[in-house]
């Protein structure tokens, strides 16, 4: 004996027109159509995906490199503000651990109001070396 449950039903016929498929016409002007902006919006995506992909792959080392900007009071005639650099080496050892050697300059100067008037030039380097290991 055959039992009906579930989502079939019995003694209930399908209506196989309500199923048929229209195949669109590709040789027609109107089929369809992409805008230039559109297009290059999809290929710049596309391109990006992988770029991004790559990223999360584990390397050697990192290299950095960038401005680096400070204030500082050395005098009571106001804040010195300091521009230079910042660079930064990392080569891994293993897989989870690496050694980094991170270096900066900044340099500035501040007018003395003393007499006679003359300008102090300042400049601060800082050398920082040790492991790094990924957190989490």
């Amino acid at each position: 004996m055959h039992s009906c449950s579930g989502f079939w039903r019995c003694g209930t016929s399908v209506d196989a027109s309500a199923y048929t498929t229209t195949v669109p016409d590709l040789t027609s002007k109107t089929a369809m159509r992409i805008s230039v902006p559109g297009l290059t919006t999809i290929a710049f995506i596309l391109l990006l995906l992988p770029t991004a992909a790559l990223a999360q792959i584990p390397t050697r080392g990192n290299v950095f490199f960038g401005y680096s900007y400070g204030s500082a009071d050395f005098s009571s005639n106001g804040r010195t503000n300091l521009n230079g650099w910042n660079g930064s080496l990392e080569g891994k050892v293993l897989p989870w651990i690496g050694f980094v050697v991170d270096v900066s300059g900044l340099y500035g100067s501040q007018d003395i109001p003393v007499s006679p008037s003359f300008s102090a030039d300042t400049n601060v380097n800082t050398v920082v070396l040790g492991p790094r290991v990924p957190s989490g």
